[in-house]
């Protein structure tokens, strides 16, 4: 992979006249001017509507947890704003959803073991979480279907705002958490340019962990993204008085216009939608220069999902160097959303939706890509034969390599000469298991003895774990 000039860029040194705030969730004060950590400010508000200037540090304190909306500023090719985190414990948590689990926080309803909630939201409800992913709720869209047939049925009412949850005896006293996501980006980017998010846990939003259009210069890197997705995008009107809903969700987004973006070192999972997707249908737009790389995903519908369709085509749109490179992506489809899906499952590691601008120097190559609940990868059209996909380690766990919707078929199931002779893909990749140190506590490096382990530069192991820059290896924890 050959280095942009905008890496270079990114990680230029920062202004000489450059300013460090400090957020403080407990002993913060937006009153105070937030040089110090002991004059840290508070809130996310504060931290939105600060004149921030490029290459300012933000810096939000190590087990801290903050409520709703990051609105980053703008900084400057070269001279970043810097989105960070300081002291000791977890990584700092942003999450745009509402707690549930206070007592009054649920009233019974005259339906058997029926409750709402008291407070009222402005926004959908896209899902509900219970002690922190021990269990889920499943979105209902009608009264009558707040019931019992599966655990946890919720429904969010549009007429009062308010939630219906099925549940024997009042959920403030089963669950001692209870998140109600709401339907917004946890970080809303649109329109931003030289920003640097590093060191976050971005979690418990039914929208996008990180969302917005027309994006350049966009650093994330060593950030995990949980729980994302499931809000209802909009309402289709089937012309027999019913609606069916779209629901969506994906963990980091860049959509219309992105370049120069990179995102490496995250871990991502229970997405409702794409872990870590480029996407756009606008006229002549250009999508370029956008790295995803050394990133762990798991319980995503789907680990990436790449699509440029411009909708008039009176303006030529354009994908271009776009690198995913050394990631670790299992158990596509395997999600919290996957079976209750309005729109249907289609559980894939790569999902190359309705992608028709034309197409150079597409990459995908030293990943490993492990179970799929349908498909390794689905194709809309012929434009995605200008891909390049090699030397990945490729596991489908019994499901489809690919879902050709160009020849109308799902093949390939167990025959992976046929696929790579049919569509020109993967002629240097392996198909075998792969053997992992723990997967099941989440330690995706693999084994000495596993398919993959020395296939990178110079015998290095392939995917995100362990990670080699300047001899170092860094290990997931």
């Amino acid at each position: 992979m050959k280095l942009f000039p905008f890496l270079l860029a990114i990680f230029a040194a920062s202004s000489i006249n450059a300013a460090t705030y400090y957020i403080d969730d407990a002993l913060g004060n937006d009153s105070a001017d937030g040089k110090t950590p002991q004059t840290a400010w508070k809130s996310l508000n504060k931290v939105n509507f600060a004149p921030l200037a490029p290459g300012d540090t933000v810096r939000f304190k190590r087990g801290g947890l903050w409520r709703g909306q990051l609105v980053p500023k703008s900084g400057e090719e070269g001279n970043p704003v810097y989105y960070g985190a300081y002291g000791e414990g977890v990584k700092p948590i942003l999450e745009n959803s509402v707690a549930a689990e206070a007592p009054g926080s649920w009233e019974a309803t005259d339906r058997p073991n029926v409750w709402r909630t008291t407070a009222t939201f402005s926004v959908d409800v896209g899902c509900v979480i219970f002690n922190h992913g021990e269990d889920w709720g499943w979105k209902v869209y009608k009264q009558t279907d707040v019931n019992d047939l599966n655990p946890h049925r919720y429904l969010y009412d549009r007429t009062d705002k308010k939630v219906y949850l099925y549940s024997v005896g009042d959920p403030s006293t089963k669950w001692t958490s209870i998140e109600l996501a709401l339907n917004q980006h946890i970080v809303n980017e649109g329109s931003k340019h030289d920003v640097v998010y590093d060191g976050f846990w971005v979690r418990y939003g039914a929208a996008h962990g990180f969302g917005g259009g027309s994006v350049r210069g966009i650093v994330i890197r060593n950030c995990d993204i949980s729980w994302i997705g499931g809000g209802v995008q909009n309402w289709t009107d089937n012309g027999d008085g019913t609606e069916t809903p779209t629901r969506f969700g994906n963990g980091i987004e860049f959509w219309d216009n992105a370049r120069d973006c990179v995102v490496e070192s995250n871990r991502v999972w229970e997405i409702y939608d794409a872990a870590l997707t480029t996407q756009g249908h606008g006229d002549g737009i250009v999508e370029s220069n956008i790295v995803y790389r050394f990133n762990v995903i798991w319980n995503a519908e789907y680990s990436f999902e790449m699509w440029t369709n411009p909708q008039e085509r009176t303006k030529p749109s354009l994908c271009m160097d776009q690198y995913i490179t050394n990631n670790t992506a299992y158990n596509a489809g395997c999600c919290w959303s996957h079976m209750q899906r309005p729109n249907g499952q289609n559980g894939s590691h790569l999902m190359f939706y309705s992608h028709s601008a034309p197409t150079t120097n597409f990459v995908i190559r030293n990943n490993v890509f492990v179970n799929a609940t349908e498909w390794h990868s689905r194709i809309s059209n012929t434009q995605h034969a200008l891909i390049t996909m090699d030397h990945n380690l490729i596991w489908t766990g019994g499901s489809s390599f690919c879902y050709n919707a160009t020849q109308g078929y799902k093949p390939y199931i167990g025959d992976f000469a046929k696929y790579q002779a049919d569509l020109g893909w993967d002629a240097t990749s392996v198909n075998a298991e792969a053997l992992f140190v723990d997967a099941a506590a989440r330690d995706f490096r693999l084994k000495s003895n596993s398919p993959g382990a020395r296939m990178g530069p110079g015998g290095t192991p392939i995917g995100a774990c362990p990670r080699y820059l300047g001899g170092v290896v860094m290990k997931y924890k």
